[in-house]
């Protein structure tokens, strides 16, 4: 998932700092093509495994016109956008994972609130990075801060 899309329609950049849907689809396959690069796989290999969720309207934008073909698109629906758990819905109904068994990693109080929306765990981005101990930081649904035990799906066997 990522806030890039919203470079598409965020009005605080100006109409020049604003990128096309397209430009934005093309930032998340360069992205997987740089991860690919340095965890020494085939960036076909990878592309074919990583699903990109994103919305493209910004918080701050206003809604779209009834008339608007990218209305009836989901990347375009309020309900897509965090902090609504559209994004997350969409990713487990995808890849047939229950919330039980999601886990996002987030970035803000926003992910966090999509998170507890959706009813799955999270985890912050330092946390997971930082922590001798990421298990031990995971955040349960609704609850504030981390430390408690890790879901069942997250403990190793």
């Amino acid at each position: 998932m990522s806030d890039q899309g919203h470079r598409c329609t965020d009005p605080t950049v100006g109409a020049r700092g604003r990128l096309s849907e397209a430009a934005v689809r093309d930032v998340a396959r360069k992205l997987v093509r740089r991860v690919a690069n340095e965890v020494g796989v085939g960036a076909e290999a990878l592309e074919g495994h990583v699903r990109w969720y994103h919305s493209f309207l910004s918080p701050a934008a206003p809604r779209l016109a009834e008339s608007d073909p990218r209305r009836g698109r989901r990347e375009w629906s309020r309900e897509y956008a965090r902090p609504s758990p559209g994004q997350l819905h969409h990713a487990m109904e995808e890849s047939g994972v229950p919330p039980a068994a999601t886990l996002l990693v987030s970035y803000d109080d926003r992910d966090e609130a999509a998170a507890d929306a959706a009813g799955v765990s999270s985890i912050r981005i330092e946390q997971l990075c930082m922590s001798p101990a990421p298990l031990s930081q995971l955040r349960r649904p609704g609850a504030s801060g981390g430390g408690m035990a890790a879901p069942d799906a997250f403990v190793p066997r």
